[in-house]
């Protein structure tokens, strides 16, 4: 008979926020990793799983509790441009050591601020180098009891642009993050993920299910939300090598809702800048040549009423200069468009001279926004953007819209995915190199890299100002537009 160490198989430590109003307890129970949060004393999130499942097994879910550390910090960061000049970062930290029956083993830190907590996972390098499979996150949010909640549905929205809806959260379908929850009369949640880096986006599958007591026994029913991540079409979640740091998952806790907006857990979460020298970033408003043509006035295409010509873009360049806009955006300013032809973002239409439109935009004090519509096709962006946007910085461009209208990337991969997390960065990081700021379309949603990467400014990925243009349901309610600041404004700003 082998000897069980009892202390060892249930145990449990906690941290709590610097202030105590959060407290959040993790351990083993049963052999399973969990963690459990209250908020002034209260549950709030009921004992819930934490692991993976990889493809060759699974971690959590025999796991015995190893070394636990724990750290604090305070510190005050200044933001380049944002919300706040200056944010504080307090949290206290605990770090779990998780190890199976197998050997395998993962960690867990815990991040606990006054206004919610963060944690996220550290797997090593489970395959010496070489490339291994997460097939499923484990990770879930038990909630206590069901309550009303906001959100737009994961598996039938495009682009993120839904409408929020108001229903009782084991009504719903799979979601997308953030997720606004008024919890009780004086308690609002927010869910989402911090610091998303070459892995896939996070969603939540609901669920009606009986909560996990002390020592595995069931309580009252309340609703589980289970990490759903967006898949490769292979079905596998994250292909990783070597140590594997996942993001954030976060989770907003204020007595108000207005708490959620003015939280800076999130930014926080994230790292500080890796750009050296941020002196070209600089946040402005814009005026474009793209309301016409959805209202039918003008073309992308070149032709009779062609939209970005030279002539037209400087009239809107006089516009700009009369009534204090630093930049004028154009789309369709280069061939491709409406034939199925191949892009160019180094070429423009006969009818539009880049130029002398940049030069013009300059005696004004106005800056050209230039724009590289991909249809999806990722790989056409990837394959030019480092000779366009050197070519968009000598001429003074500052700042590139990027678009992504098309179901798949390169016709194959999910935006949200892996897949196209990493695509993104790569723009990101190029465009930095050259000093050049994004305007991110059809994105994945916003998790606070801007703190990391300040030239990403601003992100769509929501459903904005073009469905009142010809929306045959009559455009936004006034509902969802006054929703936004505390749905999708909750993951960052938004265009």
């Amino acid at each position: 008979m082998i000897g069980v160490d009892v202390a060892v198989c249930n145990a449990q430590e906690f941290v709590t926020s610097p202030d105590g109003a959060v407290k959040v307890t993790v351990g083993v129970k049963s052999k399973q990793a969990f963690y459990e949060v209250s908020f002034h004393g209260k549950e709030v999130v009921s004992p819930s799983r934490l692991g993976f499942l990889l493809a060759d097994g699974e971690t959590g879910t025999h796991a015995r509790m190893g070394a636990v550390s724990r750290s604090s910090k305070d510190e005050t960061w200044q933001q380049l441009w944002g919300e706040d000049e200056s944010v504080r970062n307090h949290y206290n930290e605990l770090t779990v050591n998780y190890k199976e029956q197998t050997g395998r083993t993962m960690q867990v830190i815990f991040r606990v601020f006054n206004d919610g907590f963060g944690f996220r996972y550290v797997l090593p390098d489970y395959n010496k180098g070489k490339e291994y499979m997460i097939m499923d996150e484990m990770t879930e949010f038990r909630l206590t009891h069901d309550a009303k909640a906001w959100s737009i549905p994961s598996n039938h929205t495009e682009y993120f642009e839904g409408i929020y809806t108001q229903d009782m959260l084991s009504k719903k379908d799979t979601v997308c993050t953030p997720l606004t929850i008024e919890y009780e009369p004086n308690l609002f949640l927010a869910i989402h993920e911090a610091a998303l880096e070459d892995y896939a986006s996070l969603n939540l599958a609901v669920s009606h299910k009986a909560m996990l007591g002390a020592n595995g026994a069931t309580t009252q029913e309340g609703v589980s939300l289970r990490a759903a991540l967006t898949p490769w079409q292979s079905g596998v979640k994250v292909y990783a090598q070597g140590e594997k740091k996942t993001p954030w998952r976060t989770m907003i806790i204020s007595k108000t809702a207005g708490g959620l907006l003015t939280s800076r857990l999130m930014l926080n979460l994230n790292e500080p800048s890796k750009i050296a020298d941020t002196s070209w970033i600089e946040p402005g408003r814009y005026i474009g040549i793209w309301w016409s043509i959805h209202k039918k006035q003008n073309t992308w295409e070149m032709g009779p009423t062609h939209g970005a010509t030279t002539q037209n873009v400087k009239r809107y360049m006089d516009f700009a200069a009369r009534h204090g806009f630093s930049g004028v955006l154009a789309e369709g300013w280069n061939p491709g468009w409406g034939k199925g032809e191949k892009i160019s973002y180094l070429q423009s239409y006969p009818d539009f001279d880049m130029e002398e439109v940049c030069r013009y935009g300059l005696s004004k004090g106005v800056r050209f926004i230039g724009h590289t519509e991909t249809w999806g096709n990722a790989q056409l962006l990837e394959s030019q953007m480092d000779s366009a946007f050197a070519w968009f910085s000598k001429m003074g461009i500052r700042a590139v819209k990027t678009g992504y209208v098309g179901h798949l990337f390169d016709g194959k991969e999910l935006a949200k995915s892996q897949y196209g997390i990493r695509h993104y960065r790569r723009v990101i990081e190029c465009a930095a190199k050259h000093h050049i700021m994004i305007d991110n379309h059809e994105p994945t949603m916003p998790t606070g890299i801007q703190r990391t990467w300040p030239n990403l400014m601003t992100q769509e990925g929501v459903r904005g100002q073009e469905y009142n243009a010809w929306d045959r349901r009559g455009g936004n309610p006034p509902a969802h537009t006054v929703t936004l600041p505390f749905t999708r404004g909750l993951a960052g700003p938004t265009d």
